[in-house]
């Protein structure tokens, strides 16, 4: 857990408050209900209504706040954040942001859902390194909508013809033909018994 938050970039002019721009402990400031009216804090309503304010409150209570949840639901690693360190199940007000970008959708689907997320799949299937863990360790299958990304990394479409194709990606071949890694991936094919 983070320790502290320099609260001062949530002041809609921090450039007039008096002091410095010290990092504000979360105990001091959670536990001794210590809100700073100097940078805008004045009451838990102001944490419920700031996405990283409430999502570090409910981290740090580790208990879930519901009045900070609409404010949470609006970024897509706060709202995976809450969904695996303080609810430790799906958080489906969040699922909207989350499925905006790949590396949450594909790690909501892996640590939280133990599930496909299709809502996801869209941003996972824009990246190759997510696409192919999306393939190998969540659907434990092919990955097509994944598959144009993943052809475009050749250490990827060696790691996807291997572990989760188990046969050749013809998709990848003229990439891993002029790579580093087609010795490797004739090996591999050819240890599935494939001949390429």
């Amino acid at each position: 857990m983070q320790n502290g938050i320099n609260l001062y970039k949530y002041h809609n002019e921090p450039e007039t408050l008096a002091g410095d721009s010290d990092i504000i402990s979360f105990e001091f400031f959670f536990e001794e209900r210590k809100f700073l009216p100097r940078v805008g804090i004045n009451d838990i309503n102001d944490i419920a209504n700031s996405k990283t304010l409430a999502y570090y409150y409910a981290e740090y209570t580790d208990k879930p706040f519901p009045e900070g949840e609409k404010a949470i639901s609006s970024d897509a690693g706060n709202s995976y954040n809450y969904a695996k360190d303080v609810l430790h199940a799906p958080f489906p007000k969040g699922e909207k942001a989350i499925s905006t970008r790949g590396q949450y959708s594909y790690q909501y689907a892996h640590t939280v859902l133990k599930a496909p997320f299709p809502k996801g799949e869209e941003a996972i299937a824009s990246n190759d390194y997510y696409s192919y863990l999306y393939a190998f360790d969540v659907l434990k299958a092919p990955f097509p909508k994944g598959e144009p990304a993943i052809a475009k990394d050749s250490v990827h479409s060696l790691a996807y013809a291997k572990n989760v194709l188990k046969a050749p990606f013809e998709a990848a071949t003229k990439l891993l033909y002029d790579s580093e890694q087609w010795e490797d991936y004739l090996t591999a094919m050819d240890e599935l018994g494939f001949e390429i």
